[in-house]
């Protein structure tokens, strides 16, 4: 006899990326949710490990037959998978949200205009973002609702290597408006000394993995701790 709860599939890379802060905390989410009850099952379609193996991630979903899909991942929209999953599982409810930002004048790096392409496959998008809501809710004709951007972070002690007096985590972006940011944070270290720890690498990089387990560490042990997004001068976004 086939359960009456809900199945979920997330699509992201969740797997691949274990480490990050918002990863753990989806995770943790979903096995707390089954653990309880509230939901039947869950899967996991980690978009990087199906490119690196080239398999179909339309087949994984399909096979698994979810009730609803979230997808987390902007590949979703890049490689219109939600029509390609409306065609095999046209009962499936789909979820797309957007837990990232970009400013409107660049048109999400000039991918906007094939992203709202998923629109009509659509059932709902979230955004962490509240400027934002009309623009995507005009151009994809769906529902929109804001979701805040949280995340979990573990292993909350104190270690002396990241004993400083302020500390900022972050990639350095140096190309066009994200270099705004790095400029700012170089402004600033100049009238007081910043500890930069920087997330190099790829999306398997250890060095990348390393900073992302040592939050909980990196923040306790910090006497400030600096929290200033890519776009952090926008309305309606923060981190």
């Amino acid at each position: 006899m086939k359960s009456s709860k809900l199945k979920i599939c997330v699509v992201g890379n969740m797997l691949t990326l274990p480490w990050s802060p918002d990863h753990a905390g989806i995770v943790q989410t979903l096995e707390k949710f089954k653990t309880e009850g509230r939901i039947g099952d869950y899967r996991i379609a980690d978009c990087a490990q199906h490119h690196n193996s080239n398999m179909d991630i339309i087949d994984t979903i399909k096979a698994f037959a979810p009730d609803l899909v979230l997808h987390g991942m902007t590949d979703s929209l890049s490689s219109q998978w939600a029509e390609k999953i409306r065609a095999v599982l046209p009962k499936t409810i789909q979820v797309m949200s957007m837990w990232d930002y970009r400013p409107q004048t660049l048109n999400y790096d000039g991918l906007w205009d094939t992203w709202k392409k998923s629109g009509p496959y659509l059932d709902l998008i979230t955004l962490s973002n509240k400027g934002q809501m009309a623009w995507w809710k005009k151009d994809f004709g769906v529902e929109t609702m804001y979701w805040a951007h949280g995340c979990v972070v573990k292993d909350v002690e104190f270690d002396e290597q990241y004993l400083c007096d302020t500390v900022f985590t972050g990639d350095r972006h140096m190309s066009g408006p994200y270099r705004n940011r790095v400029d700012f944070i170089d402004a600033v270290n100049k009238l007081t000394p910043i500890t930069w720890i920087n997330k190099g690498g790829g999306d398997a990089d250890q060095e990348r993995g390393k900073v992302w387990m040592d939050l909980g560490k990196i923040y306790y042990s910090a006497k400030t701790v600096l929290d200033i997004s890519h776009f952090c001068e926008d309305p309606g976004y923060a981190s």
